[in-house]
């Protein structure tokens, strides 16, 4: 365009030598609906030395100087984790805080999203996308493996036990656990453990665990997340069929979508919860009926249409 053409631009635009608020308003618009990059070669060639080295399913994020990569709990064992949620917990378990920055960048994995890995990107990072393995050749960036293994933290003790049935005792319960859990005043807020807490209630309405937040140590360990992996991790097995999730606090993305993941029916599995949470990573999660993530993650009609998430009933009104 010659500058004769740019001037005659401007002019139309309103504002000689710059852009319309209108066009500049649609550009933006047109970069947020733009389709992600697709992964450059030096992607393509560190997911195909990554999968040679420790299988199919790997995830990982290229920082300035290392690539961080981590790979799924493989085998033939049942596990709710993936290379996703491995890499996350794990970079934040290295890093602290100090990982938000670094998640900032994109993580690739070699695998379709599982609900919990997705669930920990949208509140524990920015993006994620799928790589396809190929080898062009090229020398692959270094590399340093996350090893994450989740370990259990003590238990809270259960000050009191609803008859079975009772859900709005129970969420009374898991009110005063969180009411009573510690929580220290000293230093930056995002140190201290938020005072929530999570109860796992078996189909016949009897208490199968206990769990607190504790992100003050690592930013994904919530209460339900907690609750869920050391359940898995006592059991080696999923939620059981009909079992109910009682929280103080509605659940955010990540920890709704470790419950579907970790249900062994997610059609039947319901999560109460006490207080509701009117911030975004709370709204549109795998367990609201409706859903994008459930559109997306539900593999049966009866899991597209089951009511999930459901708040507390008042004291007194039948569960």
């Amino acid at each position: 365009m010659t500058e004769r053409h740019r001037d005659a631009a401007a002019a139309d635009a309103g504002a000689p030598g710059r852009a319309a608020p209108a066009e500049k308003a649609g550009r933006r618009a047109r970069r947020r609906r733009a389709p992600p990059a697709p992964p450059c070669r030096l992607h393509e060639q560190a997911a195909a030395a990554l999968v040679e080295a420790a299988g199919e399913d790997v995830a990982f994020v290229l920082g300035p100087d290392v690539l961080w990569w981590a790979a799924g709990p493989g085998g033939d064992a049942w596990s709710a984790e993936s290379a996703v949620s491995r890499l996350v917990q794990g970079l934040y378990d290295l890093h602290g805080t100090r990982a938000a920055r670094l998640l900032r960048r994109p993580v690739w994995s070699t695998r379709d999203v599982d609900p919990f890995g997705l669930g920990l990107v949208k509140v524990h990072a920015k993006r994620l996308y799928r790589v396809t393995p190929r080898d062009h050749g090229l020398a692959p960036p270094p590399a340093r493996e996350v090893r994450w293994a989740f370990a259990p933290p003590p238990a809270p003790e259960v000050p009191a036990h609803p008859r079975p049935g009772d859900v709005a005792g129970w969420a009374e319960v898991a009110r005063r656990l969180a009411a009573r859990a510690p929580a220290s005043d000293a230093g930056p807020r995002w140190a201290s453990d938020r005072r929530v807490a999570a109860l796992l209630l078996a189909p016949d309405g009897a208490l199968l665990g206990a769990a607190l937040n504790t992100h003050g140590r690592n930013r994904t360990l919530h209460a339900e997340v907690n609750l869920a992996l050391g359940h898995a991790a006592a059991t080696g097995a999923p939620l059981p069929p009909g079992a109910t999730v009682v929280v103080s606090l509605r659940p955010c993305k990540a920890c709704a979508g470790l419950l579907w993941a970790a249900a062994a029916d997610p059609a039947r599995l319901r999560v109460v919860y006490a207080q509701d949470d009117p911030g975004p990573a709370a709204r549109n999660t795998v367990l609201c009926l409706g859903s994008d993530p459930r559109r997306r993650f539900a593999r049966t009609t009866a899991e597209l249409q089951a009511p999930c998430l459901v708040p507390a009933p008042a004291p007194g009104a039948p569960g």
